[in-house]
Formats: structure tokens, C-alpha cells, sequence
């Protein structure tokens, strides 16, 4: 999920919907360092603890994952629709 998140980050600067020349101001850029940096971690961490299931599943993990990959998808969308129109 973090390298998908990843290419569609890239997606976003090819297209010129996200600015690159500093990968941490804009709301998208802000969603795939959680995705990378907190949510996934957090998986990582919980996964390697003993009985930690709410943790990877729910608290910061699998759920907070896949959430945030769908809103980075929508968003990509929603910026390549603005972007037709101007």
C-alpha cells in the first residue's frame, strides 16, 4: 500500500496536479506521508508484537491504510477534473 500510494503521488507531479519542488506542503503530499510514515509503521511495529491485532488492524493501521489510499485516489481524480477546466 505505501508504494502504491507512492506511484500515485508520482502520478500526481507528472501530471502537474502536485507541485515537487517541495514534496511536503500540499494536502496530497500531507496524506502519503501518513501513509508511509505513520500508517505504516504502525502496521509494521504492531505486527511484531505479540497480540497487538487491534493495533495492526484499527489503531493507525490496516484500516487507517487502505482509508487513506482511497482518499489519496479520490482526491487525484478530483484535482485531474479541476485541472480540465483551467
Amino acid at each position: 500500500m505505501t508504494a502504491t500510494a507512492t506511484k500515485q503521488m508520482s502520478s500526481a507531479w507528472n501530471k502537474k496536479i502536485a507541485d515537487n519542488t517541495n514534496p511536503f506542503d500540499e494536502d496530497i503530499e500531507m496524506k502519503w506521508i501518513k501513509q508511509w510514515l505513520f500508517y505504516a509503521n504502525t502496521v509494521r511495529y504492531a505486527s511484531a508484537m505479540t497480540g497487538a491485532y487491534d493495533d495492526t488492524g484499527f489503531n493507525n493501521g490496516w484500516w487507517e491504510l487502505t482509508h487513506n489510499l482511497r482518499k489519496m485516489q479520490d482526491q487525484i481524480k478530483l484535482l485531474e477534473n479541476i485541472k480540465q477546466f483551467f
